[in-house]
This record gives C-alpha cells, sequence and structure tokens, in this order.
C-alpha cells in the first residue's frame, strides 16, 4: 500500500464499476505510521471506499478476511525502509499450509526480525529488486537492487527466491535479468539457489 499512495484515489474505480449498492469498503492494511499519512491526503475516502485496518510490525495481523482465517492463514509485519515519503512502510510473513512465504514489498531495507528465517527458512521470498547494480546515490525514495539482495537471501535461506519491481533504468530486457542473476548467483553463493526472474501473470507452485 504504501509504495502505491498516490493512486489510492483510483480505488473509487472499484465502485463506479460495482454500483455504490453493492460496493462494500475495501480493507486496507496499513501501519499507523502509514495511515497518517493515507489520511492527510485521502482521508475523505475512509469509510466510503477504505475500509481502514491498522496493523502493528511483529504482531499477527487477527482480522483478516474469514476465508482466510478458516484456511489457517497468518500474516506478520515486519519492518522495511523504503525512504522518508513511505514512512511505515512494511513487509509480511505469510504462514500457510504449513509453509512459510517472504513478501519484501517496495523497500531499500529492513530490520534483521528472526521470524523470517527460524525456526523454519522460508518457502518462498518474494524480493524488490528494482535495480541489478547498485547505484552510485539513491533517489530520495531508495530501492533495494538485487546486489543488495544477496546478503539478504544468503541470510534468510529460501527454497526459492523470485524477484519483483525491476525497473527499466539500466535498459535490461527480461532475458538479460534472467542471465545476470544466474550468473552473479552462481558466483556469490556456494550452494545452489533457486533465484528466479518475475514476469507478469505468473504463478508460483510451492
Amino acid at each position: 500500500m504504501q509504495s502505491s499512495l498516490y493512486y489510492t484515489d483510483e480505488l473509487q474505480a472499484f465502485r463506479r464499476t460495482i454500483g455504490k449498492e453493492k460496493f462494500e469498503p475495501i480493507p486496507i492494511y496499513a501501519t499507523e505510521e502509514a495511515w497518517n499519512e493515507i489520511s492527510k491526503r485521502f482521508g475523505y475516502l475512509e469509510g466510503s471506499i477504505l475500509d481502514k485496518r491498522t496493523i502493528y510490525p511483529g504482531i499477527s495481523i487477527s482480522d483478516l478476511p474469514k476465508e482466510m482465517r478458516t484456511k489457517g492463514i497468518e500474516i506478520i509485519p515486519f519492518k522495511t525502509y523504503h525512504g522518508r515519503t513511505a514512512r511505515g512502510s512494511v513487509g509480511f510473513i505469510i504462514m500457510a499450509e504449513k509453509k512459510k512465504i517472504i513478501y519484501t514489498s517496495d523497500l531499500w531495507d529492513t530490520v534483521r526480525d528472526y521470524r523470517i528465517y527460524e525456526p523454519d527458512k522460508p518457502n518462498l521470498l518474494i524480493m524488490g529488486a528494482n535495480w541489478f547494480k547498485e547505484p552510485e546515490v539513491q533517489p530520495a525514495n531508495p530501492h533495494m537492487s538485487f546486489e543488495r539482495a544477496l546478503k539478504f537471501t544468503e541470510e534468510w535461506n529460501p527454497t526459492k527466491t523470485y524477484l519483483i519491481h525491476m525497473s527499466h533504468e539500466e535498459g535490461l530486457t527480461h532475458e538479460e535479468w534472467i542471465d545476470h542473476v544466474k550468473e552473479r548467483a552462481e558466483g556469490y553463493f556456494k550452494r545452489d539457489i533457486d533465484a528466479n526472474v518475475s514476469y507478469d501473470g505468473e504463478v508460483i507452485s510451492l
């Protein structure tokens, strides 16, 4: 939610499409710090478009939709850092059917939360990697590069890693990303690692 803050107003399109009578506010999960930023700009959407739900890093989300709770899905936010304009950003630890999924969202850095890799390592890591190489100067809203993502992948030791949020700024095609990631990963890790470059519409099986 935090990295897409400026598009929040577009959610009104759902109500126009569904119809005001049938539309129900969309549950939006964000930290208090993030809600402070959202409310400054889009407070007029709260209640009518946004169903405001506050989450806290390190604490399991208690008010997930019933469909998720009945399936035993647990989601725990963890702190991330994505710059001054994305205060309160988080990633998520998702537990489902004895599988652990780590989703970082858009970020530059994160706190070391032991629950990410203990007691069991992640089955799947979905990691933002805006650039392949770390830029000499980060913008005001800094992003993760694949070069920096390597150390997190090494520490968290996921069974599978999928990279998302790749930028066009370096001029790399999807195929070049795949080749570069494979070559760099093989040279960095002392073990085999299943690192993949994702694409739109991809379905991942665990």
